[in-house]
C-alpha cells in the first residue's frame, strides 16, 4: 500500500514502541466496523490499514525496511521544500518501492491484516492486551448461536463420515463444511464460540427427546 503507516496511527516517525501501542489501541477503537456499522465497508478498509501498519511499525526490522522505502518514495507535489518535523529524509540511497512491496515484511503485515480485520472489536483487543475486558456486545444472539451449533454438527458428520466410509464426501466438500461451520459472515466466529454452539443444539435436542419420551410414556 502507498500510505503513510505513520499517518494511519496518527504517530511521530519518531514515536517509541509504547507509542505505537497506544495510537494502534486508540485508532482500532475510533475505526473498527463494530463500533462503525454504519459505514461498514470504509470502517474495515481502515481497520486493514490499521493492523498492517501497526504490523509493520511494532517490529524493528520491518519499521527499519519501511522507512528506507519512506525515504525512497517521491515527496507529494505540496510537500517539495517543506519536510515534515521528524519524517525521514528522501534520498537516493535509500530502498525502492518494490524492495518495500515484496519483502517478507510487508507480504506478512498485509496477510494478518486481511486475517485480523474480520475479527470482532473484542476478539482483536483480547489478542493484544490480555485481560481486556469485552467493549462491545457480543454480536451473536441465541438463534445465531444454534445455527452456528448445527453447522458444527453438520461439519462433524461429514468429517467422521469421510473417515469412516459410511458415505462418500469429497474432501474439499467436507473442508467447504468445516470452514462454512467456523466462519459467519465472512468472520471467524472463534472455536470456543462454535463448541458453546454445539453444546447448546445438543442440549437442545436431548431436552426434545425427554419430552419425547415423556409423553410416550405416559
Amino acid at each position: 500500500m502507498d500510505a503513510d503507516y505513520y499517518a494511519v496511527l496518527e504517530i511521530s516517525p519518531e514515536a517509541s514502541a509504547e507509542q505505537i501501542q497506544r495510537a494502534f489501541k486508540a485508532q482500532i477503537l475510533r475505526w473498527h466496523p463494530d463500533v462503525n456499522p454504519t459505514q461498514k465497508a470504509a470502517a474495515e478498509a481502515r481497520t486493514r490499514q490499521i493492523i498492517e501498519a501497526h504490523e509493520v511499525l511494532k517490529d524493528a526490522v520491518s519499521r527499519a525496511q519501511y522507512d528506507r522505502y519512506i525515504r525512497a518514495r517521491p515527496a507529494p507535489a505540496r510537500d517539495r521544500g517543506v519536510r515534515r518535523q521528524g519524517a525521514p529524509t528522501r534520498t537516493a540511497a535509500a530502498g525502492s518501492h518494490s524492495e518495500w512491496t515484496e519483502s517478507p515484511h510487508y507480504a506478512r503485515a498485509a496477510a494478518t491484516a486481511e486475517k485480523q480485520s474480520k475479527l470482532s472489536l473484542n476478539r482483536i483487543l483480547e489478542t493484544l492486551w490480555v485481560g481486556q475486558p469485552p467493549l462491545t456486545k457480543d454480536e451473536y444472539g441465541f438463534w445465531d448461536m444454534l445455527s452456528i451449533g448445527c453447522g458444527g454438527w453438520i461439519a462433524l458428520c461429514s468429517v467422521v463420515m469421510l473417515f469412516t466410509g459410511v458415505l462418500t464426501i469429497p474432501g474439499g466438500l467436507c473442508l467447504l463444511m468445516v470452514w462454512g461451520a467456523l466462519h459467519r459472515d465472512d468472520r471467524f466466529v472463534g472455536l470456543q464460540r462454535l463448541l458453546l454452539g454445539m453444546l447448546l443444539v445438543f442440549t437442545g435436542v436431548l431436552m426434545l427427546l425427554g419430552l419425547v419420551l415423556a409423553v410416550f410414556n405416559s
